[in-house]
């Protein structure tokens, strides 16, 4: 099975419910994905009209900053997937570095407010989440294979 039909496989369920079935984490890991080219095509159609209801939870504190930092674990990953094995390096220190520029900038720019103001919160938690994504990046990297080991 190739890469791309396990994604779809993943991302669509059998009874064609995207919201059900998968979290927000999961949904914009797949619109990403769906981005980058790996998974299925893009369409564009001018005339269609959507129209979305939020539920009040998504917009509350305690559900926007762990999905901000979940989002930013899947930075560096979503990073190395078409990357070059030559290019992962340079990723890999771009990752940690403009992602610790960014939290000092946040904490330049929003100074005592960036724990009380939700926006600088959530963009915390985003930066965070990102630059431990190449740690966590490396951490699979480095890990043995433990698939292949007899028992």
């Amino acid at each position: 099975m190739s890469k791309s039909s396990q994604l779809q496989i993943l991302m669509l369920p059998s009874n064609g419910n995207l919201e059900k079935a998968l979290n927000p984490y999961q949904f914009w890991l797949g619109q990403a994905l769906i981005a980058q080219g790996l998974c299925w095509e893009i369409w564009y159609n001018p005339s269609m009209c959507i129209y979305h209801k939020i539920p009040k939870k998504r917009l509350e504190r305690e559900y926007l900053l762990p999905l901000g930092k979940g989002i930013g674990l899947a930075t560096c990953q979503l990073r190395m997937v078409n990357a070059k094995n030559w290019q992962k390096p340079v990723i890999f220190s771009r990752t940690i570095l403009g992602n610790l520029r960014r939290i000092i900038q946040l904490f330049i720019k929003y100074r005592g407010q960036v724990k009380s103001n939700l926006i600088s919160a959530f963009e915390l938690e985003y930066f965070w989440g990102s630059l431990l994504s190449a740690f966590y990046y490396l951490s699979n990297i480095l890990k043995p294979d433990n698939t292949n080991k007899a028992e």
